[in-house]
């Protein structure tokens, strides 16, 4: 998807590279940054609406078959599931917490 400005400026042939790389950069950073439960839980809704509003723009001008199920994972799967392990890890390290199972790791002195 190239904007006017790629398609019709002298300087696209050096900025595709570099918008190339953002992009990519983009990518790599959304995965890395879903250990983090906030931005997954936000990025999940904001992908959720774009979905939504976007299937319903489609479907004013005849495209139907624009929405995605929102359970699939390039849509919100990878936050969800992300963010079940997440409540996964964190309850088991309460109950390792609350019923006191990390005192042998405690350093004698």
């Amino acid at each position: 998807m190239c904007t006017h400005f790629q398609r019709h400026s002298p300087l696209a042939a050096k900025c595709s590279p570099v918008l190339q790389l953002a992009r990519d950069l983009k990518k790599i950073l959304g995965y890395a940054f879903l250990i983090l439960p906030p931005y997954a839980l936000g990025g999940g809704l904001l992908d959720l609406t774009t979905n939504q509003v976007l299937a319903e723009i489609m479907e004013e001008y005849g495209n139907s078959n624009a929405y995605a199920v929102p359970l699939e994972w390039n849509v919100i799967g990878a936050n969800v599931a992300v963010l079940f392990l997440e409540a996964l890890i964190f309850h088991i390290l309460n109950l390792l917490i609350e019923y006191k199972w990390l005192q042998c790791l405690k350093i004698k002195r």
